[in-house]
């Protein structure tokens, strides 16, 4: 017998071994298995809970903005980094 079948061998067989307790194990655990990805598909299945909120009068709701406001600021921002001539 080569020495590398002696090796060899009881690895093989430990391998099979754990492979096939680890499939028993998987069968026998199915039901805590399942539990949970149950649980994880229903929480990713609700709705998020949003905040509602109504603008009062005269406030902005979204985008708002005064253009001409925000072209002088974007002037005097651009205006510092302006070469003197």
């Amino acid at each position: 017998l080569d020495g590398s079948l002696v090796v060899l061998a009881p690895a093989a067989l430990i391998a099979v071994l754990g492979f096939v307790m680890s499939i028993n194990i998987a069968l026998n655990a199915q039901d805590a298995i399942v539990a949970q990805v149950q649980q994880t598909t229903d929480v990713m299945s609700a709705p998020p809970v949003m905040k509602v909120s109504t603008p009062k009068e005269g406030e902005c709701r979204g985008l708002c903005s005064s253009q001409d406001q925000d072209l002088e600021g974007l002037r005097n921002v651009m205006g510092r980094f302006a070469r003197d001539k």
